[in-house]
């Protein structure tokens, strides 16, 4: 599913993401506000849209910091856009918007939802297919790490640390 100008939201809610914090961009009044990146604190900021026209939200993929956004938005039954990266910057640039600052970059994600047509809505995954990636992502994880001591096994000239590489090396297979 995507939007389309048809739509054209009026309320868009953009969501600048980092690890402990969120800096969001409401549109139409061009306000910034900074939340805590929790559960908690995005679903009590959606929850003041309630009575109003449904919010567009949009926040940039940031390495799964944004996965508390896209889950409230979804709970909320909110339409929600991951952006990609090298698009916003690519829109970023045309404006020039260039600076790297979060307020600078969540009214940029906002002007971003409200100047684009058709941008895709997130939808959230199937728990069972997101398991199975966690699981193969650990898997992948501790042979890499297997891999590595192995290799620092070859080259190791004191004892203890040979035995230690060892024990690990055992422990892992």
């Amino acid at each position: 599913m995507s939007i389309s100008t048809q739509y054209a939201p009026k309320r868009i809610i953009a969501f600048e993401v980092s690890k402990a914090s969120l800096t969001v961009h409401l549109m139409p009044e061009d306000q910034k506000i900074v939340i805590a990146n929790t559960p908690k604190t995005i679903n009590k900021l959606l929850r003041k849209f309630d009575n109003q026209e449904t919010p567009f939200a949009i926040c940039e993929a940031s390495g799964g910091y944004e996965r508390h956004v896209l889950a409230c938005c979804a709970a909320a039954n909110l339409p929600v856009h991951r952006a990609h990266g090298t698009r916003t910057r690519n829109f970023a640039r045309f404006p020039g918007l260039v600076s790297k600052t979060d307020s600078i970059d969540a009214r940029m994600l906002a002007l971003f939802a409200q100047k684009s047509d058709g941008l895709p809505l997130w939808e959230p995954t199937d728990p069972q297919a997101e398991e199975l990636r966690a699981l193969r992502r650990r898997r992948d994880d501790l042979a890499k790490i297997t891999r590595i001591e192995q290799n620092r096994l070859e080259h190791a000239a004191v004892k203890t640390v040979r035995l230690s590489l060892q024990r690990h090396v055992r422990s892992m297979t």
